[in-house]
């Protein structure tokens, strides 16, 4: 079935513990073979170090870490497997660094190609009568559903759809596949990383084909209006 044009898209891979920036230079990342190229970390472009923050780009990945934070993505779908690759390489090497959550994610920009479709996208999903009595003119600014994870992990899945910052008229889906530390807080600090990295190598293609029938499902959504609205 047809569907509305995909603009743009990207998939991300972001870590919640506790990191120390400092050690995520890009020549770190090379020297531990882990994914980056020798060449790759001498071309490195906007690499920012400071002591809460490290942020740069190669030809296809982008990688910022604060001290609770670590992400990894790319805009090029050829790469995808690459932040993978990234993410599980660095914390095999930092493999007692404290982890807590764990999201893989998606997002893609669609674009409805005019305004009407672009609004009855947000109508469709977000129905404007139960607000038109207290709100004038009221939109869909953002909306989050979070349905339960079908493989008994801990965790949830997300999906947020909100009008697009990047094509106009278009719709912007987040897709973002959660999982949490087995065990809570009962979970010993040096096993969370582990579990993470576990899940991430083993759930990777699990998440992508789950986010694709996502992204195909809310596609066909938009498209299913189309008829009404050109």
């Amino acid at each position: 079935m047809p569907g509305p044009e995909v603009a743009l898209e990207g998939a991300y891979i972001v870590l919640v513990g506790s990191f120390n920036p400092a050690i995520f230079h890009p020549q770190w990342f090379a020297r531990q073979n882990v994914t980056i190229s020798e060449q790759e970390a001498e071309n490195a472009s906007n690499v920012i170090m400071l002591p809460d923050l490290t942020t740069f780009h190669t030809e296809h990945l982008t990688v910022q870490v604060t001290t609770d934070h670590f992400q990894v993505g790319t805009t090029h779908v050829p790469a995808y497997e690459l932040v993978r690759d990234l993410a599980v390489g660095a914390f095999r090497v930092l493999r007692h660094t404290p982890i807590r959550m764990l999201g893989v994610n998606r997002n893609v920009h669609f674009n409805t190609g005019t305004r009407d479709l672009w609004h009855a996208v947000g109508h469709h999903v977000a129905p404007k009568e139960v607000w038109a009595p207290i709100l004038e003119n009221p939109g869909t600014r953002s909306l989050t559903i979070e349905g339960t994870r079908p493989d008994g992990l801990r965790g949830a899945i997300r999906v947020k759809l909100e009008p697009s910052a990047r094509i106009d008229p278009g719709v912007f889906l987040d897709i973002n596949d959660h999982f949490e530390t087995e065990g809570g807080d009962q979970a010993s600090q040096g096993d969370w990383g582990t579990q993470l990295v576990d899940t991430l190598e083993a759930q990777w293609a699990v998440c992508h084909e789950r986010s694709t029938r996502i992204i195909s499902h809310i596609s066909q959504v938009i498209w299913s209006l189309r008829t009404d609205h050109e």
